[in-house]
């Protein structure tokens, strides 16, 4: 892959979800779940297993994402970055989704460290929408 294949793809995945307008450093992947929110009355009779659905809400995403071979600088500007329990998020899925999200718990993996002591960390993050 050239130079600028690679450097056109950093940029694509670097922009594909921002969190507060502040893109996510180090996005290596990331996946977009759109689910449905049903209300309590959805559900299979008991005689006939008949479904009855009444959704409330669609497209209620929820995403996975991984942050690998970072810094310790850039570790702890994405965990300042997730930190405040809502956020506003924006991520492109074959269009602009522009939401409030919070972040769950992130899995942490120390993945080196070097002769000089500096880390690589591979960070491994979610968002729902709120």
């Amino acid at each position: 892959m050239s130079e600028e294949v690679t450097q056109a793809n950093d940029q694509i995945i670097t922009d594909l979800i921002t969190v507060n307008n502040t893109a996510i450093p180090g996005l290596t992947t990331f996946t977009a779940t759109p689910n449905d929110l049903d209300s309590e009355e959805t559900g299979r009779s008991p005689g006939s297993g008949v479904l009855h659905r009444e959704r409330i809400r669609s497209e209620v995403y929820d995403l996975a994402f991984t942050c690998a071979m970072i810094d310790d600088v850039t570790l702890a500007s994405l965990q300042s970055m997730l930190a405040p329990a809502k956020v506003s998020v924006t991520f492109w899925i074959g269009k602009t989704v522009n939401c409030y999200m919070y972040a769950g718990a992130p899995t942490i993996e120390l993945v080196f460290k070097d002769s000089d002591g500096k880390h690589y960390w591979n960070f491994s993050g979610t968002l729902t929408m709120y």
